[in-house]
């Protein structure tokens, strides 16, 4: 099992180390880890936290003027071996 930091986790998801730390105090947000005094996050249990958040609009038709953006999702970029 790999495990993130708080900060680690907060650069994944874009969201800042603050909300995560309201979040887990209010019991929302992904599910982590309490090792002693510190807190993480299990790689695998965020990024399946991540995936239920999926936002798919109803009409993905687009504008032909705005064009379209691909962005590769790597998640092996990420864990460090």
């Amino acid at each position: 099992m790999t495990l993130l930091s708080p900060d680690d986790a907060a650069e994944l998801t874009g969201i800042a180390k603050g909300t995560l730390k309201n979040w887990r105090s209010a019991g929302k947000g992904p599910p982590c880890y309490k090792l002693g005094r510190k807190m993480c996050y299990g790689l695998e249990e965020l990024t399946a936290w991540i995936e239920t958040h999926r936002y798919e609009p109803e009409n993905t038709e687009r504008s032909p003027e705005f064009g379209t953006l691909h962005l590769p999702l790597d998640w092996s970029i990420l864990v460090q071996t």
